[in-house]
């Protein structure tokens, strides 16, 4: 059992280090980005203010959270760590 639990978790930490790798790949291109400074403050200047703009932007968010969550938790069984989605080679 020790070492079902054991292949589980060096499971986990590479799909953790792929994530991390992807990150850290995006924030790299974060300079290549224009100053948007003037633009931003021109639509909160300009637009509409909504409470749906934040509810639509913490649905997507908290949707974004459970997915890696439970990708997370499901790739600690063993019988779920093969799946394509949670970067396994196929059950």
């Amino acid at each position: 059992m020790d070492d079902d639990l054991a292949a589980a978790l060096a499971m986990s930490m590479e799909g953790t280090e792929a994530r991390t790798r992807r990150v850290e790949g995006a924030l790299v291109l974060l300079p290549l980005l224009p100053s948007q400074k003037a633009a931003a403050q021109r639509r909160k200047q300009q637009w509409s203010h909504r409470r749906s703009y934040a509810l639509w932007a913490l649905v997507v968010l908290s949707l974004a959270f459970a997915y890696a969550l439970a990708g997370d938790l499901l790739i600690l069984d063993p019988t779920m760590a093969c799946l394509r989605f949670l970067g396994g080679e196929g059950c």
